[in-house]
């Protein structure tokens, strides 16, 4: 069985079957690519995986191996029909996530990098599972979230409870009792509710402003000398170029790298497909060109502005 070295953003490395490494989507696909007619690499070079620390890998691969054998952990691409039923989660996968929430969202936030889809879908249903039978008051509690409620959302909540109850049962149920000052309040909310939740929804983007997220179809590359440092050079058949389309390619001429190795370039180049960009860094991370160590991986980039504000986006 071919083995692989996975390293985590701290450096830990870990030496696995193939098998197991292909549980993930993502580097399923790099070999995949590999095997589509390029040649293999050296085994002993590891694969980086820089978005995950290495305890949060180590709990990853301990999941992988005790699913390597499984023929399908997912029947279909649409999400809602690929989450799993309660009953289906196994004694194992209960005991797996005994885990503290900090480390339960590093593997929900690892998974999704690592396109885990199974191990996915059953952490995002045991948080589900914490949420459920939970009221609003008792899940801010156990997250540690702070309640963004405005005082005149809380006046309408009580006040529709209090609409269901009366429906219900033919008597109010009720801890206080609204004041004129409460309902005037509530009629100012209703006529101004639209207008809040485009606010609202503006606002729950708000924090991913200053986010960098990975871009499966973009590579960064540093280490260029100046000869490569060139739009047409990097895009042409001889380099990047033969590995796929390359959309756009936006190049750095001033990169500090390696110390005594002097100035040098790096470039953001930007495939049309994800598969183009993973055979571009299997082939082109740690190999020597003009006597410089070039170095690739997965890039990452902002969201973009248009979808923080909800607008749709004016660039192809």
């Amino acid at each position: 069985m071919r083995k692989v070295i996975l390293q985590s953003m701290d450096g830990d490395q870990f030496t696995v079957d193939l098998d197991v490494a292909c549980q993930s989507g993502m580097i399923k696909l790099m070999f995949d690519a590999e095997n589509d007619g390029i040649e293999q690499g050296n085994e002993s070079e590891p694969i980086p995986l820089p978005k995950v620390s290495g305890s949060t890998l180590k709990k990853i691969i301990q999941w992988c191996e005790y699913h390597r054998h499984d023929e399908n952990v997912t029947t279909t691409s649409e999400i809602g029909n690929r989450i799993p039923k309660e009953e289906v989660i196994t004694s194992w996968e209960h005991e797996y996530f005994k885990l503290d929430q900090g480390t339960m969202f590093e593997i929900i936030i690892a998974a999704n990098y690592l396109d885990i889809k199974r191990l996915l879908d059953v952490s995002c249903m045991v948080i589900a599972n914490m949420i459920k039978g939970r009221t609003p008051e008792e899940i801010r509690k156990h997250f540690n979230i702070k309640n963004d409620l405005t005082e005149a959302e809380e006046d309408m909540k009580h006040f529709e409870a209090t609409k269901i109850n009366e429906g219900s049962s033919g008597s109010t149920v009720s801890s206080r009792v609204l004041t004129e000052e409460d309902l005037t309040r509530i009629k100012t909310y209703r006529k101004q509710k639209d207008l809040h939740r485009v606010y609202k929804a503006a606002e729950s983007r708000k924090h991913l402003a200053n986010i960098r997220v990975v871009q499966k179809n973009l590579i960064f590359v540093v280490g260029l000398s100046q000869r490569l440092a060139n739009e047409s050079v990097l895009m042409g058949e001889k380099f990047l170029g033969q590995f796929g389309h390359i959309h756009k390619v936006a190049i750095n001429h001033s990169t500090l790298y390696a110390g005594t190795m002097g100035p040098s370039a790096s470039a953001y180049v930007t495939y049309v497909d994800s598969v183009s960009a993973l055979r571009a860094i299997k082939c082109l991370n740690k190999v020597f060109i003009d006597d410089r160590e070039i170095k690739a991986s997965l890039g990452t980039t902002k969201y973009c502005s248009s979808y923080l504000r909800w607008v749709k986006c004016s660039k192809k």
